[in-house]
């Protein structure tokens, strides 16, 4: 017997094969879900998002969208506030068009919501998507089976979903798109009377000791809507009823532990301290451990006019049951998911090699702390657009500071030499890597500075290394000075940097040695080193320190891009590459159409571990042949504008008729969310600061996510360990 409460059946039996044939496999990685909520009338929908974030952290739940259907003016406002809480303001957040409106419960969102200072995504102003469109959209991106949905309130929102009809997102209607997308429906829903029996664990059981059936709330505040999704819904259903979400009675002391918006909703759903009945955390939890549960035979469930539940045997639906050993084991998970500390990057050790991407939404920076310390910038972008235009980002978390800013903070959060860098490398003359004027603040020395030279003026640079000291005159300085506008102010800046006694050097395109471990080279001898592979349309030849140009016409046509300087990184077996915005391709728009530099390189520089896309995948970069040689296991883009990446570039990095093997891409911006679409997005794992760190064998690697918004560099995703493939 699951319980006392669970009798022996005195009515028809549903008669089947013991349980668990038909359970889901628990979620290890990334399952895709969409979350619907009537967020704002019972706390647990708030409880059971917060686990499901932490879900998404661990890598276990990739949470596409929350769907919110309570008539509110602050329930999808707080959803946003959580999401971005926890460090994932990119979930999409969409409003039912037909909400519905119930005011027995103490609006909890209201006083979250109310407090300005709580942070947002700052990307709906109020007005949220329409629910129904988004599913459409969502759904029609992802692949065949692919996405749970986890209902926590009415039945509104699907219901319309399966009403609906074909559109711009897919040809066709909802319920024939729900069966071909979704994988099942983990629903918190319904309640049965004591003549209600099924076989759970092969055992004759009955549900529940009530002798008369009652109607549950997500039922009967829309009684034809879930009517419909049970009678209609066109995959597997596993039902959570009411009476299991008493067994697991979420305790006061927990939610004190909880932080953020969350406690404070919590104590603001009711004053006095109270325990609460776990309905909807359940919905949440079966998904990732659905093993915690017991599960009936297939059977049926239906929804009267009274919007009573009833069963019958046979069917695609299953109904959950607890024990009380299951009760207590869930309680203790619903405890430690919702009141986890923030996780943080364990401080950098001799012999790990860390490769900061960081975020700012202004260009390109990359900050290595090398396998015996020593530390090397690679650019330091800072495109000057705090608030964005339709083409460029915004400067992310807000615009309250500059990239710049963001940058020198980020670097003495994480540089273990503090004050100090060991190797700047600026691979072009483009503002997002190196600054411009619209960033410009008065420098120590009189004038501007953004960008590299800003940073420069904070850290102290052991060795600069620019793609043209001492004299800038490839192609032209002419063309140099015509495609930055602040060069004057950079060469002002060399000079200081020379003055001061910074080495000062040209990029060497073939040699080994211009980037060398400083603190203890002799503990790594052998095992690490840089070669420079490419710049001012130079390429190494692959043999020794040998290099050839990449061109044979007229070189005053090279745009900035063209000249970039790239390294590519060994430890170990671990490989990494960043070349910049070298080009990979031609264009009519392009003066020049010797733009195949990409294709060079992919001659001398075999497969690699982790690539940052050149010109942050814009349309004419990470090419085929690029791709094909390279075979990366993990892309890293530094996004600053729409396009990055570009969508066929995209798709080419996934094109497993280019390579194949697996592959992961990470983004340090939403820059490109809207361009891209949903279809694409999904590729991408969270966006944040992306760090790679490779452990001391140079044989195993974690990539970890930090969260951008919160200003402590909080774990936002973490990939778990790698081993580097050949």
């Amino acid at each position: 017997m699951l319980n006392k409460l669970f009798a022996a059946a005195a009515g028809a039996l549903l008669l089947a094969a013991p349980v668990f044939a038909q359970a889901p496999a628990p979620a290890t990685h990334s399952q895709k879900v969409i979350i619907e909520t009537d967020m704002g009338n019972d706390i647990d929908d708030a409880l059971a998002l917060t686990v499901a974030l932490n879900a998404v952290r661990d890598g276990k739940l990739d949470l596409m969208m929350v769907s919110n259907h309570k008539k509110s003016p602050t329930a999808s406002e707080f959803i946003d506030i959580v999401n971005t809480y926890y460090g994932y303001p990119e979930i999409e957040v969409a409003a039912c068009s037909t909400p519905v409106f119930h005011g027995a419960y103490t609006d909890y969102t209201v006083p979250v919501a109310c407090d300005r200072s709580w942070r947002r995504s700052g990307k709906y102003e109020g007005d949220y998507p329409d629910a129904v469109a988004r599913y459409r959209e969502v759904l029609a991106s992802c692949a065949d089976g692919e996405v749970v949905i986890i209902s926590l309130g009415f039945g509104t929102t699907l219901a319309a979903l399966l009403d609906s009809q074909p559109d711009e997102y897919s040809y066709y209607n909802g319920k024939d798109l729900v069966k071909k997308k979704v994988k099942y429906l983990s629903i918190m829903a319904g309640s049965y009377g004591a003549e209600d029996t099924l076989i759970v664990n092969g055992a004759r059981e009955t549900l529940f000791d009530k002798t008369t059936k009652r109607g549950e709330y997500n039922v009967i505040n829309d009684i034809p809507a879930m009517k419909k999704v049970f009678a209609e819904w066109p995959t597997t259903i596993y039902q959570n009823p009411f009476e299991i979400g008493k067994m697991v009675m979420y305790p006061w002391d927990a939610a004190c532990k909880i932080g953020g918006p969350v406690e404070v909703a919590y104590k603001a759903y009711k004053k006095e301290p109270y325990d609460r009945p776990s309905w909807d955390i359940l919905s949440v939890a079966f998904v990732l451990h659905p093993e915690m549960f017991s599960i009936s035979e297939p059977v049926t469930v239906s929804v009267d006019d009274k919007g009573f539940n009833h069963l019958k045997k046979g069917g695609n639906h299953y109904v959950l049951a607890l024990s009380p050993e299951q009760a207590e084991a869930l309680k203790d998970f619903e405890v430690r998911e919702t009141t986890r500390e923030n996780e943080y990057l364990p401080a950098w050790e001799k012999g790990y090699m860390d490769i900061h991407s960081i975020g700012t939404g202004q260009g390109d920076c990359t900050f290595m702390v090398l396998p015996d310390g020593t530390t090397w910038m690679i650019d330091a972008g800072d495109t000057g657009y705090r608030d964005g235009n339709v083409w460029w980002y915004k400067s992310i978390p807000d615009n309250k500071k500059s990239g710049s800013e963001r940058i020198v903070e980020y670097i003495e959060h994480f540089n273990p030499t503090p004050g100090e860098i060991d190797y700047a490398m600026l691979t072009h003359f483009h503002g997002d890597h190196m600054g411009t004027k619209r960033s410009f603040v008065n420098g120590k020395n009189g004038y501007g500075v953004s960008g590299i030279t800003y940073v420069g003026e904070k850290f102290k640079f052991g060795t600069y290394v620019d793609r043209d000291y001492p004299a800038y005159n490839f192609p032209s300085r002419e063309k140099i000075v015509k495609e930055n506008n602040v060069f004057k102010e950079y060469l002002q800046f060399i000079d200081d940097e020379v003055a001061s006694g910074v080495k000062v050097q040209k990029f060497d395109v073939g040699s080994k040695s211009q980037f060398v471990l400083k603190h203890d080279p002799k503990a790594f001898k052998g095992r690490f080193e840089v070669r420079n592979l490419v710049g001012n349309a130079e390429v190494w030849t692959g043999k020794g320190t040998g290099k050839k140009k990449m061109y044979s016409g007229d070189i005053s046509l090279f745009d900035e891009n063209m000249n970039s300087c790239g390294v590519l990184v060994r430890y170990g077996d671990f490989t990494y590459y960043n070349c910049g915005d070298l080009a990979g391709g031609n264009f009519r728009s392009f003066k020049s159409q010797e733009r195949y530099q990409e294709s060079y390189v992919a001659d001398v520089v075999g497969k690699v571990t982790v690539l940052k896309n050149d010109h942050h995948g814009w349309k004419e970069s990470t090419n085929a042949k690029l791709l094909a040689a390279t075979r990366p296991d993990v892309f890293v883009i530094m996004g600053s504008h729409r396009q990055h990446p570009y969508n066929a570039t995209l798709r080419r990095m996934m094109d497993p008729l280019v390579y194949q093997g697996d592959r992961e891409i990470y983004i340090t911006s939403q820059s490109s969310r809207k361009d891209l679409g949903e279809d694409l997005w999904r590729y991408f794992k969270p966006g944040g600061h992306v760090v790679v760190r490779v452990y001391p064998d140079g044989k195993t690697y974690e990539v970890f996510v930090l969260d951008v918004f919160s200003g402590d560099y909080r774990i936002k995703y973490r990939s778990g360990l790698k081993t580097v493939t050949k």
